[in-house]
């Protein structure tokens, strides 16, 4: 694989946590965002997508435009961030999924600079592709998102919704690398006792 950029999605309302910043939840001993960090650690260039986090040094930051405007909203401010790159990979990766160092290791081995394909998105053995977890050719990425503007008069709120436009080739992955967390039952399902780290809103409106 050739150099590559990343860009790390980390603003999410964390609506169904009850608003908390789940980038900063532990699991096996680390935080999601630092997960994120790992992964992308081979990067050329990297940029967070998302607000200050004290404890995340050297590495650029951004906010989408508007906020919460999005993951297409969120992609587009990440490779506006990242324009003066030259390198013609980036992987987006969301951060709020415990094993996706070990996830893009594995989508990265599938990686074939010279194929017809404008990206390589990770799919579960259920068949549903992750696009957040993702390598696209960065020309192809731009390309897709600034149709997607022009033809809808705005940028979509998912990237599914880019799919359609990109000839992607899925890289299916054992299910427990694709995993994010959304949801109290994902915490416990990671060893996290949600008791810990939710409000007691979130707690009643969940169980």
């Amino acid at each position: 694989m050739m150099e590559w950029n990343a860009i790390i999605l980390a603003g999410g309302r964390a609506a169904r946590l009850g608003g908390i910043d789940k980038c900063a939840i532990e699991i096996g001993g680390r935080r999601l965002l630092d997960a994120a960090l790992a992964a992308t650690a081979g990067a050329s260039s990297r940029v967070i997508v998302g607000p200050e986090r004290r404890w995340v040094r050297d590495v650029p930051r951004v906010l989408e435009e508007p906020r919460y405007g999005g993951t297409q909203v969120a992609v587009d401010a990440g490779l506006r961030a990242l324009a003066d790159t030259p390198e013609q990979l980036t992987a987006v990766v969301a951060a709020d999924q415990p094993r996706v160092d070990d996830a893009l290791a594995e989508l990265r081995k599938e990686v074939r600079p010279q194929a017809p394909v404008d990206g390589w998105v990770a799919m579960d053995y259920g068949g549903n592709r992750h696009p957040l977890l993702a390598i696209y050719r960065t020309e192809s990425l731009r390309r897709a998102l600034a149709t997607e503007r022009a033809e809808a008069g705005r940028l979509g709120r998912q990237m599914h919704g880019l799919l359609p436009r990109l000839a992607i080739r899925p890289v299916q992955l054992l299910g427990y690398l694709c995993a994010d967390i959304d949801t109290p039952i994902e915490l416990v399902e990671h060893g996290v006792d949600p008791g810990r780290v939710l409000p007691k809103e979130a707690l009643r409106q969940a169980w």
